[in-house]
């Protein structure tokens, strides 16, 4: 027998309606577009990524360190290739394993790969952005390091780039001064627009 206009071929006894066909007609376009078009074999298998340089890899490799041992053989052994943010990474991490693991910090300054680390730090001051500047200082501080020539520099370099750095930074370089015991009534005075009106403007708002 012959299909109607609304009966399925093959199906004599069952009829569907003119809205019944018109979804059906659709599930099939769906259907016959979805194979049509090449799915992803993987999630990353069309993305444009530029392969990972020597500095990125470095970089994943001392975010991987679990230890301080770990960090200094990574950083004697890719020094020379090394650059700002990974050696700030090693420094932080250095300072982080060795506090916790109770070495002295007496003990952790004469280690001469975090010897290293500092001065190459200090000596590439001007080039480091906010977050390495007050992530670097915070850790002289935890050292108690006080390099009161550099602190100096670091907080000239703030005020007068203030605009760059955001609350994060500046309260990190706050705790270090505060640490250290150094007041700076230009530094305060900044830190004060920056974060503490803000915040006494929004604690009024909420009052």
């Amino acid at each position: 027998m012959k299909a109607g206009p609304f009966q399925v071929p093959g199906m004599t006894n069952k009829k569907f309606d003119a809205s019944q066909t018109k979804s059906i007609q659709k599930e099939k376009e769906v259907i016959v577009d979805f194979k049509e078009k090449p799915q992803k074999k993987d999630y990353f298998e069309d993305m444009d990524q530029e392969p990972l340089s020597d500095t990125k890899i470095l970089q994943l490799e001392i975010l991987r360190t679990q230890t301080l041992a770990s960090v200094l053989d990574v950083f004697r052994g890719n020094k020379a290739k090394m650059d700002i943010v990974n050696v700030c990474t090693c420094f932080n991490r250095a300072v982080s394993f060795g506090t916790k693991s109770g070495q002295s910090k007496d003990s952790l300054v004469n280690i001469a790969e975090i010897k290293q680390m500092i001065q190459f730090l200090k000596n590439n001051i001007n080039k480091m952005n906010d977050f390495s500047i007050a992530n670097f200082l915070s850790n002289l501080a935890k050292l108690e390091l006080l390099d009161r020539e550099l602190i100096d520099q670091v907080v000239q370099k703030t005020i007068q780039n203030n605009i760059q750095y955001n609350e994060k930074s500046l309260a990190f370089i706050t705790w270090a001064l505060a640490k250290l015991k150094i007041r700076n009534e230009a530094f305060l005075e900044l830190v004060a627009k920056r974060i503490l009106n803000p915040v006494t403007f929004i604690i009024k708002c909420f009052h």
